[in-house]
């Protein structure tokens, strides 16, 4: 065929399997010979295509039968990639690109949190106020803490405001993921012990 062949197509499964840093996506060949037509496969951050992003990811494909399918690795996590194939004839003659659909690659980064107050050794007279945040770079949904009596090895249970469960014992944090608090007051706490706080973020991914 003289042009740059018809226009590749979507299939039904267009993005067969995405991870953190690499996808596999396939398509149809829309009337190409399958014996002698190439694709050029390109992953981009941008809804169009040309364009000049430093993130893209390019490959070329040999002619492959009725099975189309590419695997592009050096993705970025937890980003929206677009994907746009062109049908090259045997000639090298490109056609136009199809753009086929977008997807987001996979989150693996860990949320984190952390304690602001009370201070890591510190000496309490009154009751035990916890404050802190969290963060992630999905957004965090949820954060929970633990606080275990080092003497008894026992963790709150916070339905009875007394140091009577296994650990950890996890229940949430009260305000916002990014500056949470817990007021625990003094009735639950024993003269003389000391007292481990732990705190747990879970981001939108479902990272913990």
């Amino acid at each position: 065929f003289g042009g740059g062949g018809t226009l590749a197509v979507a299939n039904g499964t267009t993005f067969t399997a995405v991870y953190a840093t690499s996808m596999t996506v396939s398509w149809l060949a829309n009337g190409n010979p399958v014996s002698v037509t190439t694709y050029t496969v390109v992953l981009t951050t941008g809804s169009s295509y040309p364009n000049a992003f430093t993130g893209n990811v390019s490959l070329s494909t040999a002619p492959a039968g009725t099975l189309l399918t590419a695997t592009a690795a050096g993705l970025a996590e937890y980003t929206t990639y677009y994907l746009f194939v062109a049908a090259v004839n045997h000639g090298g003659v490109a056609g136009a690109f199809t753009a086929m659909a977008s997807t987001v690659t996979k989150d693996i980064t860990l949320p984190v949190s952390w304690i602001s107050g009370p201070l890591d050794g510190s000496f309490l007279s009154t009751g035990l106020t916890l404050n802190g945040g969290a963060g992630d770079n999905a957004g965090v949904s949820t954060v929970t803490l633990s606080v275990r009596d080092a003497i008894t090895g026992n963790c709150l249970n916070l339905a009875g405001s007394s140091f009577a469960v296994g650990c950890p014992g996890w229940f949430p944090a009260q305000g916002s993921v990014g500056a949470w608090s817990y007021a625990l007051g003094a009735t639950a706490l024993t003269q003389d012990h000391k007292y481990v706080v732990t705190s747990s973020a879970t981001d939108f991914s479902g990272n913990i």
